[in-house]
């Protein structure tokens, strides 16, 4: 059945446009605090105009694409921004991808130019005309997991954006009073909602460091020192942070969350309303969303945004009764222009609908209950989400495959007795290949590199002679890890438990965290057990980069 939001009008124009009359009105509020900087909404208008107008004569116009390969800081928001002004899309690329993925990301998304933090002027003030923006030009090109080897560049154009900044103001209620801290990685779509939204509002973005976003005790604490009243929290720490007491004074009202399904609901009490945001990058952003009560249950993925559809179809395309699962077809304004360099892909994903539009076809299964809200189901296929990142295992094998001592490989996703995910990967090889994991680190995200690298002498099949992934998943359950050296101190026993309870195998002193599997996610949990057990309070950075049993003990002896 379908189940449209409210159409309503958008009201904000489209976001470069929207954003530069902000700064008209409220020149002199502060646009965005990072560290001790502080930009103003005139400094930030004047620079980002002062770069558009260079990128323009360098020839970026619509539809021309500009990587902006910087963390998060002020540049990296007057760059983006000055490509919008530009008339061109911009296309986020983190600089702390490996290098092998950042070439890859910049030569699929065919990049004009690329902007780095040194080509970013901060100039007094002064706006100048921008290049009127074309609803139907893109905006921003965003990288999610291929199947084939190589990320596919989801497209979105400034209609779909400047519905959802629209709908994102009004929704939230969102005003220069606000102060809004994005944790996500600038390379993921939530990164989208984050800026536009709130720079169109006249609100200031407050900017965290790395080690602050990773840890929800020193993110929490930030958020309090800074007065922040709204704040983009991954899924993966949501969680922790629910759990967590607040100061009276907190400015805190709105904690977005979304990545993964969501398995916790707030406790009575906190100071904030946490909303659960669910939709693919190939959807802009968000789909459906919803406010999430205190209670049991699991929290639902809410309902579809204005001007947006959420359809629930069974194998054949036909739609499914409500209380039945079934994929999720999202229609309306937020569909995105596709994959920019595969038109078979986006052809087979983005679908023909009625009156000449489109929907894409999520591969997410769904269930729509009596109240209008939709349960999340799964996938119907092997994609799976790691850390707040799709993953498609097939992205994986294929990096894997590129090896010249492998023949094969197969990637399996397997749940612990905790419901974490984690990859394991079976290759064939003629011996064994102790340097395969650097090898992948410097090729895919962290999220992508398995926790298991098992060398066979073959992989199973079916009776149809195809892998048999079933016998890999149990495989990859039978695993034992915990071959590294034993405690020898009573210190390195308890830290071994601790990392034995959250990681769920026995682990070496010798063994980097990393190395055995063990994510952000995880980090979080051993260090909150240190402190409860131990008194000690550890930084989470101590983890990153990777640190074993035998180093942690001799940092909080």
């Amino acid at each position: 059945m379908a189940a449209p939001g409210p159409v309503i009008p958008v009201t904000s124009g489209l976001v470069p446009d929207a954003v530069a009359l902000t700064a008209r009105a409220q020149p002199d509020a502060l646009a965005v605090e990072d560290g001790e900087r502080r930009v103003t909404y005139r400094e930030l208008i004047g620079s980002a105009d002062a770069l558009a107008a260079r990128l323009r004569a360098g020839g970026a116009g619509p539809d021309t694409r500009v990587a902006v390969r910087m963390g998060r800081s002020a540049e990296q928001v007057i760059a983006a921004l000055a490509v919008l002004r530009a008339g061109a899309a911009y296309v986020p690329v983190d600089p702390a991808l490996p290098a092998a993925r950042q070439r890859d990301l910049l030569a699929d998304s065919g990049a004009l130019t690329v902007l780095e933090g040194q080509d970013v002027p901060v100039v007094p003030g002064g706006a100048s005309a921008g290049m009127p923006a074309d609803p139907a030009a893109l905006a921003y090109l965003i990288f999610t997991s291929g199947s084939t080897g190589r990320p596919k560049a989801v497209g979105v154009h400034h209609a779909a954006l400047a519905n959802l900044v629209s709908w994102h103001v009004r929704a939230f209620r969102l005003s220069p009073a606000d102060r809004f801290c994005p944790c996500a990685g600038v390379g993921f779509d939530a990164s989208v909602m984050e800026l536009w939204p709130h720079l169109v509002a006249g609100a200031c973005l407050v900017i965290p460091g790395e080690s602050v976003r990773r840890d929800p005790e020193e993110l929490r604490a930030f958020i309090e020192e800074r007065g922040v009243t709204g704040a983009f929290v991954p899924t993966a720490m949501t969680e922790p942070l629910l759990g967590g007491s607040w100061s009276d004074g907190s400015a805190l009202r709105l904690v977005h969350t979304g990545g993964e399904a969501l398995r916790a609901r707030p406790r009575p009490g906190l100071p904030y309303t946490l909303a659960n945001h669910y939709g693919p990058a190939e959807t802009t952003v968000i789909a459906t969303s919803c406010a999430v009560a205190p209670g049991d249950g699991e929290p639902t993925i809410g309902r579809p945004i204005d001007n947006v559809e959420a359809l629930v179809m069974d194998p054949y395309g036909e739609p499914v009764a409500n209380g039945r699962a079934g994929e999720l077809y999202v229609g309306g304004t937020g569909v995105g222009r596709g994959y920019v360099t595969d038109p078979r892909l986006t052809a087979e994903r983005f679908v023909p609908a009625p009156g000449g539009e489109r929907r894409y076809r999520t591969g997410d299964l769904v269930r729509r209950r009596p109240d209008g809200d939709y349960d999340y189901c799964g996938r119907v296929d092997d994609q799976v989400q790691i850390r707040g990142q799709r993953v498609e295992p097939g992205e994986v094998e294929a990096v894997l495959c590129g090896h010249p001592g492998i023949a094969a490989a197969r990637v399996v996703a397997v749940t612990d007795a905790s419901g974490e995910l984690w990859l394991s990967a079976f290759y064939l090889s003629d011996e064994p290949r102790p340097e395969l994991r650097g090898w992948l680190a410097e090729r895919l995200p962290a999220a992508f590199v398995p926790a298991d690298l098992v060398r066979c002498e073959r992989l199973p099949l079916t009776a149809n002679g195809k892998v048999d992934r079933a016998v890999l998943r149990d495989w990859a359950g039978d695993l034992e890890r915990g071959a590294g050296a034993a405690p020898s101190t009573p210190h390195e026993v308890g830290l071994a438990a601790i990392w034995q309870e959250v990681l769920g195998f026995p682990v070496g002193v010798d063994q980097p965290f990393d190395a055995v599997g063990g994510n952000s996610l995880q980090a979080v949990r051993v260090v909150r057990r240190i402190k409860d057990r131990l008194g000690v309070r550890l930084p989470l950075r101590e983890f990153f980069p990777s640190i074993t049993i035998a180093e942690l003990a001799r940092r909080t002896s």
